[in-house]
């Protein structure tokens, strides 16, 4: 839960813009994002997996709390965009995506813009612009993390596990999860840097 004045004061830690084809990755704009990102979560559809946002009020809502953690330090988080071929309409916002938990990612389109690539490609290009902009990995993240970003996919969601698996992420493990339809399972995906940064103990000789 929160207010109006505490969500003026949420920044971006970021201000990494990220253009591809059809889309625009941008920092988050907490004062008019979360109006859209709070309608996104109350589709049951596009929360089927993980339970839909029952709270009409954004203010009351998980999704207030899901947009602090955007805008905290550490996070590298983006709304997605995508470009108007029209110089009349203006660019629409259509999801979000980022490292929330470094190095826990994850992403949430529209259900309007299903099914069109447009995840793929949003999550392909924040991949690579992580990689480039936390060359040694995001501050504060363990050092056995650097080389790494992961994201979990819930028992169902076949969509989302193609999306990791097209921008190259592969399945690691299975673990039993709690939902609030009750029990479940989760897959959890990894993809590692191209080039690894070396950890500390791998500078100094040490096996690890």
């Amino acid at each position: 839960m929160g207010t109006e004045a505490e969500l003026s004061t949420f920044k971006s830690p970021h201000d990494v813009v990220v253009e591809t084809e059809r889309l625009r990755l941008r920092p988050v704009y907490p004062l008019t994002d979360l109006y859209v990102f709070h309608r996104m979560r109350r589709n049951p559809r596009s929360m089927q997996t993980t339970g839909a946002e029952t709270e009409e009020d954004p203010f009351k809502s998980v999704s207030f709390d899901r947009m602090r953690t955007m805008t905290s330090p550490g996070s590298f988080s983006f709304a997605i965009e995508l470009k108007s071929n029209s110089t009349d309409e203006p660019d629409a916002t259509i999801g979000v995506m980022g490292l929330f938990r470094p190095p826990g990612c994850g992403y949430l389109l529209d259900e309007p813009y299903w099914g069109r690539g447009y995840a793929t490609e949003a999550l392909s290009a924040f991949v690579k612009t992580y990689w480039e902009y936390f060359p040694e990995g995001a501050p504060g993240i363990r050092p056995e993390d650097r080389n790494i970003i992961i994201a979990g996919v819930y028992e169902g969601n076949v969509a989302s596990e193609k999306v990791l698996k097209k921008a190259g992420f592969r399945e690691i493990r299975k673990e039993p999860v709690e939902t609030p339809s009750g029990p479940s399972q989760e897959t959890v995906f990894m993809i590692e840097r191209p080039n690894k940064v070396l950890l500390p103990d791998e500078v100094t000789g040490n096996m690890i």
